[in-house]
Order: structure tokens, then C-alpha cells, then sequence
């Protein structure tokens, strides 16, 4: 069990084999004055390419069967002595818990009141001991995984060095530069167009220099215009979004939907504003700032580019503002429930993730359905309680209701799209119908817990007297005299 759940939390880690043959250089960091590179950096790089992700359930079940990987030898207590909690903290959480309950029984029977946020916490509390028992054996807070080592795949680095052969450009500007260079080409015409039109010559020259003085002076303030650029394009950059696999619900359809839409937006926009066709073409080429092409371009076109690109983004930002809120959401709520993939080189788990195992077809409806039944109709132990209006009345009792409902409705709908094929004809409709009645109730669940939160919340304001007298327990003392 305890292997089990740290596989499940991302506790083993595919590593290439190839990592042993990399030798580490005698003095870490050194490098010579005359190198182009680093060994020792060349080292770590190596070793971060023969890192190959998170070891997932699927890739686990695959490598289980190949003889030639060997799992290292970890035991059952060497796994627990890294978890950061042990029995005795369960314990305590558990006693905690139950000292709450205890007391919310306690005030039921003695006839005082229990206020709105302590119910919402009884029903929190309530499903403390299921957590408990069936995370027992999970370790809490694992920071270094188990390298399992694998044959390296075709292509992976450290076969080869990559010593880097060319050095990157050089594109700093500075004022010495510029003259060094004006002053260079006035040598060089001097050289060149000796006993000719040599005072032409030299005059042709010559008025480059105050230009180029008036480049450098005014490069602080005109480079604030490219960066700015650079940063609003860094700031609305999308990944490109590919179709998940073997997952065709409606909610992450319509999740893929919208991050499809955002990518292409800001893609067309960085690419008229950021490719080398666009206003920032020939930032970086310093060789030509004497040409008039590269002086519009650098005093005209790109201030008047940046100045285009905050006019988009402030006219396109409801859009951006609708993409992004309505991915978050779905993104959000569907994590919980569907989050079973790792992506590939990843290296740690999603923070809900979950494997996919033959029991799901069966125990995630039972669970899901028993313990959200048990949760919400917590909540409705509050329908006689005292409220300062009747509308807040209505809506606890609203809430609480839906929170119960949901999950005995949504429980067995969940089964039939695990376990009836529904692909073709009559039956794509129907999955398509129950798709979507699943992301709706699933979207109505959300917004009734967080209204319940936050009635909680609200409802503290005014309570009954009896809410701030403490439970007498010396009722439940024997006594030996009266």
C-alpha cells in the first residue's frame, strides 16, 4: 500500500542509464580563460537531459514487464521514514476531529445552538476519518524521489558532449563602439579612396558621427519601447494546446476550445508584432543603425508599434478576460475530478492526480455518491435553524439540497458513461445529453458549496444567544453526592 500510494504521488522518478557513464569533472565550476565552455555546467546539463520525468501508473505497468529494468529496492519503512508525518500526528489530527464532533453532538443534545460555520466544519470533520483511513499509508510531503534507471530511448542526450562551437552574438551597444567604428570607416575610406575626392570622402564620413552620438544618447530612452514590447508579448504568450487523449468529456472540449482560441489570438498578435517581418525585425542588428530604414524603424515604428500593441490589448482584453476566467473555472473543477495524466518529462504529479485503475468503473460512483450524500445532508441539519431573514433561510436550504442531490444523481449517469459504450448512432447523442447534464450539475455543485461558505461567513453576524454558552459537561461527571 505505502509503494502504491508513492507511485500515485509521483515518488519514483525514470532516470537514463546512460547517467553512469557521465563522469564528473575533478574541479566543479572551472573554466579556463581561454574556454568557450564549461565542463562542469556541461556536466549538470547532461545529467538534468538523463532526468526523463515523472514514472506515471501506465508507464509503470509497461516497465513492470521489461526485464532489463531493475526497481530499486525500496521497502515499506525506508518509504516512511521520509514521509514528514507519522502515526502519532494522525492521531492527534483524528482526536481533533473527533473532540469537534463530540461537541457539535454534545450541543445537539443539550439543547444549544450551533452556528452555520460550525456546521459546515462538522461536515468537513465528517469525512476527516474516511480520509484517514483510506490514506493511512500515504506518505505527507516526500521532496526526493526514487530514480528508477531505464535503458536511454534513441536520441537522448549525453551519448555525444554538446560543447557549444559558436559563441552567441554580441549585441550590446555602447558609445565606444560607436565611435570606434565611425572613426574605423573614416580610416578605412581614407585607405581606400586615397588621391580621389578625398575632402567628399571624408565628409561623407563624417556626418555619420554626430548621428551615431545622437543613436547612444537617445538608446536608453527609445530601448524602453522594444522591452516593452518584448514584455507585453512574454506576458500574453499561450502554449499551444494539443487534444488530450482518451478523454471526451464536454467539459474538457470546451476547455481545449478556449485555450485553442487564446493561442491563436496571441500568436497572431506576436507574430506581427515579434517576428522578423514585424517592427522588431532588425532590433538586434546594430551593423545598420546609420541606414534610414533601420532609423525609422527605430525611432518611429517601434515606439509606434508599442504604443499599437497597448491599444490592442486594452481593446481585447474582455476577451482575454473571458478566455481566461472560463478556462480557470472548467480547469479548476475538472481537475478534481478528471485529473489522471501526467504530461510527458513532467516532473511531479498535478496536484489532484489520480490514476485510472479497473475499480473506477465501480468504487469512484459508490464513494462519490455514499460520502456526497452523507456531506450535503450534514449541511441540512440546519433547516430549522434560526436565521435573521427567511430569504437567507431559503437559500441554505436551497444549497444544502443541491449539495445532497447532486452526487446521488450524478453517480449513476458517471457509471454509465464509464462502463456503457455509447459511440455510435442513438447512443453518441445520448452521451453527448448526459455530458452535458453532468458538466451542469457538476457547475451548479461548485457554486452552491461556495455559497454555503460564504452564508457561513455571513450568518456570524447575528446568532442566537444560545450559540455562545459552552456545553456543561459536568452533566456527563457521575457525581457521589448531590
Amino acid at each position: 500500500m505505502s509503494h502504491g500510494h508513492f507511485l500515485g504521488m509521483g515518488g519514483f522518478t525514470l532516470v537514463s542509464d546512460k547517467v553512469h557513464q557521465l563522469e564528473e569533472p575533478e574541479q566543479p565550476g572551472w573554466m579556463s580563460a581561454t574556454a568557450d565552455w564549461d565542463p562542469y555546467a556541461e556536466y549538470v546539463r547532461q545529467r538534468e537531459m538523463c532526468q526523463l520525468g515523472t514514472l506515471t501508473f501506465e508507464r509503470f505497468q509497461e516497465l513492470v514487464q521489461d526485464p532489463n529494468v531493475v526497481f530499486p529496492a525500496i521497502t515499506a519503512a525506508q518509504i516512511k521514514d521520509r514521509s514528514k508525518g507519522d502515526g502519532l500526528s494522525k492521531l492527534l489530527a483524528i482526536m481533533q476531529s473527533s473532540w469537534f464532533i463530540l461537541q457539535c453532538v454534545a450541543r445537539g443534545i443539550q439543547g444549544l445552538a450551533l452556528t452555520e460555520l460550525e456546521l459546515v466544519t462538522l461536515a468537513m470533520a465528517s469525512l476527516n476519518a474516511i480520509t484517514f483511513a483510506f490514506w493511512w499509508s500515504k506518505p505527507l510531503s516526500v521532496q526526493e524521489p526514487v530514480n528508477v534507471y531505464v535503458p536511454a530511448p534513441a536520441g537522448v542526450p549525453g551519448e555525444k558532449s554538446n560543447r557549444r562551437n559558436e559563441e552567441d552574438d554580441d549585441v550590446s551597444i555602447t558609445a565606444r563602439e560607436f565611435i570606434d567604428e565611425s572613426l574605423n570607416e573614416v580610416s578605412r575610406a581614407y585607405r581606400v579612396h586615397k588621391g580621389y575626392n578625398l575632402p567628399g570622402t571624408f565628409g561623407l564620413y563624417l556626418v555619420r558621427l554626430p548621428l551615431r552620438l545622437f543613436f547612444v544618447l537617445t538608446y536608453p530612452v527609445f530601448l524602453l519601447f522594444p522591452l516593452g514590447i518584448f514584455f507585453l508579448l512574454w506576458i500574453i504568450k499561450a502554449k499551444k494546446v494539443e487534444k488530450a487523449q482518451d478523454d471526451n468529456m464536454v467539459a474538457t472540449r470546451v476547455v481545449l476550445t478556449l485555450r485553442r482560441l487564446r493561442y491563436k489570438l496571441t500568436r497572431s498578435i506576436r507574430r506581427y508584432f515579434g517576428d522578423m517581418g514585424g517592427p522588431l525585425g532588425n532590433f538586434w542588428f546594430t551593423d545598420y543603425y546609420y541606414q534610414p530604414t533601420y532609423i525609422k524603424n527605430w525611432f518611429i515604428i517601434i515606439p509606434a508599434s508599442f504604443f499599437l500593441l497597448v491599444l490592442v490589448l486594452l481593446l481585447i482584453s474582455p476577451l482575454f478576460a473571458i478566455f481566461t476566467v472560463a478556462s480557470f473555472t472548467f480547469t479548476a473543477v475538472f481537475d478534481i475530478v478528471t485529473s489522471n495524466t501526467v504530461p510527458p518529462g513532467a516532473t511531479h504529479v498535478p496536484s489532484f492526480y489520480a490514476p485510472r485503475t479497473k475499480s473506477d468503473r465501480c468504487s469512484r460512483m459508490i464513494v462519490f455518491a455514499i460520502f456526497g450524500v452523507v456531506f450535503g445532508g450534514i449541511h441540512c441539519f440546519g433547516w430549522n435553524f434560526i436565521f435573521p431573514t427567511n430569504s437567507e433561510r431559503s437559500i441554505w436550504r436551497y444549497t444544502s439540497v443541491v449539495l445532497t442531490v447532486i452526487p446521488f444523481v450524478a453517480a449513476p449517469i458517471d457509471y454509465i458513461l464509464e462502463n456503457v459504450k455509447l459511440d455510435s448512432g442513438f447512443s453518441k447523442k445520448v452521451r453527448l445529453a448526459l455530458d452535458i447534464f453532468m458538466t451542469i450539475i457538476l457547475f451548479t455543485y461548485v457554486p452552491a458549496r461556495l455559497s454555503l461558505i460564504a452564508q457561513a461567513l455571513a450568518l456570524l453576524r447575528e446568532q442566537p444567544p444560545a450559540a455562545c454558552f459552552a456545553v456543561d459537561w459536568t452533566k456527563y461527571i457521575p457525581h457521589l453526592f448531590n
